[in-house]
């Protein structure tokens, strides 16, 4: 439905097209190719309501490959809402949505800020609507009020309000925690 969607809408923009291939009016810069849409300045939703679950993306620019039913982004931002977890907010510059599988693979500078105050570093993360899971890997770093965790490994389950670093786990507890 999603990518239906951003078909019928690329469709109606390239209606309005000059000879050079620029959009005369509208904010969304379209280019179609032959397997292939890409999207300027574009923002995405995704719900899944029996699970309680709803992501936005705003990201520069998307490309959609109709062979592998996937869309590509770069220089995104990522926020994710669930009705038992805290919002969480990612950014970061190269992703991937599979859409058959509900699956958005996330690299490169990935930074997360959550609602309850926690701020995290990673190289990697997966969403799996299936599992209702986020899996951040790769010299993760949460800092959060008066503790800072390192580790190789980090799940994130959104319907279950847990989280669980898998190994390599190192914590520091950071000044003003204890008082005397």
């Amino acid at each position: 439905m999603l990518l239906g969607c951003i078909l019928i809408l690329s469709i109606l923009l390239c209606k309005e097209r000059n000879k050079d291939g620029k959009l005369i009016s509208g904010s969304l810069d379209v280019d179609i190719k032959k397997n292939e849409l890409t999207i300027k300045g574009i923002n995405l939703t995704e719900t899944y309501p029996e699970k309680g679950i709803r992501w936005e993306l705003q990201s520069d620019d998307l490309i959609y490959e109709r062979d592998n039913d996937t869309l590509y982004f770069n220089s995104f931002h990522l926020t994710f809402y669930a009705d038992t977890y805290p919002k969480i907010e990612l950014w970061g510059k190269r992703g991937r949505y599979i859409k058959d599988e509900g699956r958005l693979l996330l690299s490169r500078d990935l930074r997360v800020v959550s609602e309850d105050g926690y701020r995290l570093k990673c190289k990697y993360a997966e969403f799996s609507a299936e599992s209702n899971m986020i899996r951040l890997w790769g010299d993760v770093e949460l800092i959060g009020p008066n503790i800072k965790l390192t580790g190789e490994d980090l799940l994130i389950h959104l319907r279950k309000k847990r989280d669980l670093f898998l190994y390599n786990v190192k914590a520091y507890i950071l000044k003003g925690l204890l008082s005397v």
